[in-house]
């Protein structure tokens, strides 16, 4: 009891911190005016708003290979390939300082161009190409993440979903920790606390 008790406040620590950085980077206090707009599209708006801060925290959660770091420069870039639903959720942050690197958010319909990320999100407009997508990418130190339905089954690493609690929209998401070791990247034991459990 005690030890369930003592993970649930690190859990909801740690989601405070990430929401909180979110929040700081201006990530999750943009408005958008209802004018125009029906509640389903709020909504959505409001998860892909949810996920871009999670993306931006994962930097703080995830350690990369030495050797990528050193060879990826002043820069660390976030790709998005596919169709870009976060309209302006990451503009803030792009261009800002992430641990002495600039940061970079880079969208593209091609892989070609994001080879360099360090974290890609692939976007539910690229499903029908997930299969290829993943095997491009096997085995490089990039973060792969989607809110693709079964997109860790299929070899991505994080991937959001969505659940309504008290009438309110939230973003969780799943892990494929084993696909992440096999690219060299150390996801901290912080976040993989706040993953759904493995059936």
């Amino acid at each position: 009891m005690k030890f369930a008790m003592k993970k649930y406040h690190e859990t909801t620590a740690v989601m405070s911190e990430i929401f909180r950085r979110g929040m700081i980077a201006g990530l999750l206090i943009c408005t958008v005016t209802a004018y125009g707009y029906t509640q389903e599209n709020r909504n959505t708006y409001n998860i892909h708003k949810i996920q871009a801060a999670f993306i931006y925290n994962f930097i703080d959660f995830v350690k990369w290979p030495e050797n990528f770091n050193k060879n990826s420069g002043a820069q660390i870039t976030i790709g998005i390939l596919g169709r870009d639903n976060f309209g302006n959720a990451f503009d803030e942050v792009d261009g800002t300082t992430v641990h002495g690197k600039t940061l970079k958010i880079r969208k593209s319909d091609r892989l070609e161009d994001l080879s360099d990320c360090w974290i890609l999100f692939v976007a539910s407009s690229e499903s029908r190409q997930l299969e290829h997508i993943l095997k491009s990418v096997a085995g490089k130190p990039i973060l792969t993440v989607s809110d693709i339905d079964d997109f860790t089954r299929y070899g991505g690493m994080i991937q959001f979903y969505p659940v309504e609690i008290n009438g309110a929209m939230k973003v969780r998401f799943d892990v494929n920790k084993q696909r992440a070791d096999q690219a060299g990247l150390s996801i901290s034991y912080q976040l993989l606390s706040l993953a759904r459990p493995k059936p």
